[in-house]
């Protein structure tokens, strides 16, 4: 039995391991890599063709398709999408060079997370909710001219954020903005930390999902919270879009043992495939 629309983002492993990683992946018959700019050029503000065109060839000539990118304002604690016009336009000017590195990529996903760079100060909650979709109606336009969407993730209050903290609060906002190129971001990791109702999440957001992650709270090894509820919600609702793993690195003895131990959960959780039967 083969694994369909299965990825990986490639925050799990060292980049050194990539060719370990990869024919590990392949044994599991994962298609897909979900891509953190910085683990392809050191900084997304020089885009290096050579390198990203590199990066996307080794990947594409191991059989993989780049899904999705994320971690999209990593190592830029001072770009935010609220504040001056001014302050905004520096987030969007560089959000606009990962959109041209997806695009050159072939990745069509862009998962925008981020906490740190939504975090509210010294505005109020309605003023920021304001200015997050005027700026978010602005992204999705330089989105939609490189055929490409952000799904925005809800980040829990641990994370470090207050705002748009919970998965339902998140598709208010989506269906709020009502752009085609915002969607939803699902994350199992927040539903887990906000106690939040698989079913009903899927249930009423199933329509404005973009992307979907199976993680853990605080991006730890996958397999320690209950994912059931989760897979069968999915199987319920014939969910077809990819289901991608994101973990942290160095979280067990190797990288490898890590993703490896990760991807045998989910095939059993989420596929039910057990060991020997692919």
């Amino acid at each position: 039995m083969k694994i369909v629309k299965l990825a990986i983002s490639n925050i799990a492993w060292d980049s050194r391991l990539n060719e370990e990683i990869t024919t590990l992946l392949k044994i599991n018959n994962v298609e897909g890599l979900e891509v953190a700019p910085t683990k392809v050029i050191s900084d997304p503000e020089i885009v290096e063709k050579a390198v990203i065109s590199k990066y996307k060839s080794f990947w594409e000539n191991e059989g993989f398709k780049l899904i999705a990118m994320q971690s999209l304002l990593f190592g830029k604690p001072h770009l935010s999408i609220f504040g001056d016009r001014i302050s905004q336009k520096h987030t969007l000017d560089y959000l606009q060079k990962i959109i041209n590195m997806a695009s050159m990529m072939g990745t069509n996903v862009l998962v925008f997370g981020s906490p740190k760079n939504r975090y509210i100060k010294d505005i109020s909650d309605n003023e920021a909710y304001n200015q997050a979709l005027e700026f978010f109606h602005i992204l999705g336009e330089m989105a939609r001219k490189k055929s490409v969407s952000f799904c925005i993730e809800a980040n829990p209050v641990a994370y470090g954020c207050n705002f748009l903290t919970g998965t339902l609060e998140t598709l208010e906002f989506v269906k709020e903005l009502n752009h085609p190129s915002i969607k939803l971001q699902i994350d199992t990791g927040t539903i887990f930390i906000n106690n939040e109702s698989p079913h009903d999440i899927l249930e009423k957001s199933y329509p404005y999902i973009g992307h979907f992650h199976i993680s853990e709270p605080f991006l730890n090894l996958i397999g320690k919270e209950n994912h059931s509820k989760v897979a069968a919600c999915l199987r319920e609702m014939h969910y077809d879009g990819w289901l991608s793993i994101e973990m942290k690195n160095n979280l067990l003895e190797s990288d490898v043992v890590a993703v490896k131990q990760a991807l045998e959960f989910v095939a059993n959780t989420y596929f039910d495939i057990k060991r020997g039967d692919q």
